[in-house]
């Protein structure tokens, strides 16, 4: 298989730092990329994270590697690289950040999701529970009972937030003791006596 390669001279003496002598036929046009390349990857963004590594491989290329030693020394896989080498080669810059992921739909809807938050803002004993609070328990019992929605029970908690609530737990309430008891007791009670 053909390595591919790009039109350029680049010498890139370590990871992070490029020089770049520019191509008499196209200019400054791989020096302009790195630039963008930089100013485009911020520090912890999800989306260009990647970007930095991905624009090395391909400016490895461009200095005159093949796809199988550039796979070697970052540790991907051959074709990995020459995706990457096409996605630049068509997009720019741009085709080398990451893409974005949803992950899995949701399976409560929106207009579920208004219901279930006028349902939290009730008692749950006006609901025919007998609890007082809400808790990550009784609401996926809820869910599955009033909406048959199975949802486990950290679900149902990370539903609380997502709906702008935060659970209460009940705390113990130490009741008063009798004032007279307590009277009585200290005068029959002798101290020092074992």
């Amino acid at each position: 298989m053909r390595p591919f390669r790009l039109y350029c001279n680049v010498i890139i003496p370590t990871v992070y730092q490029y020089r770049i002598t520019s191509h008499p036929e196209y200019g400054d046009t791989i020096a302009k990329t790195l630039g963008e390349g930089r100013r485009i990857c911020s520090p912890g963004d999800r989306k260009t994270h990647g970007t930095l590594p991905r624009l090395h491989g391909v400016l490895l290329v461009a200095k005159g590697y093949d796809c199988y030693e550039v796979a070697e020394i970052l540790g991907h896989s051959p074709t990995t690289i020459e995706n990457w080498v096409n996605t630049y080669n068509t997009r720019g810059v741009e085709g080398l950040h990451d893409d974005s992921r949803p992950g899995r739909p949701s399976r409560i809807s929106d207009a579920v999701k208004d219901q279930i938050d006028q349902d939290l803002r009730k008692n749950p004993r006006d609901l025919g529970y007998s609890q007082n609070l809400w808790d990550g328990k009784l609401l996926s019992h809820h869910l599955k009972e009033r909406y048959q929605i199975t949802l486990g029970i950290r679900q149902a908690q990370r539903l609380f937030h997502q709906l702008g609530f935060r659970q209460r737990k009940p705390r113990p309430v130490i009741s008063r003791g009798d004032p007279v008891a307590q009277e009585a007791f200290k005068k029959t009670c002798r101290t020092g006596e074992g």
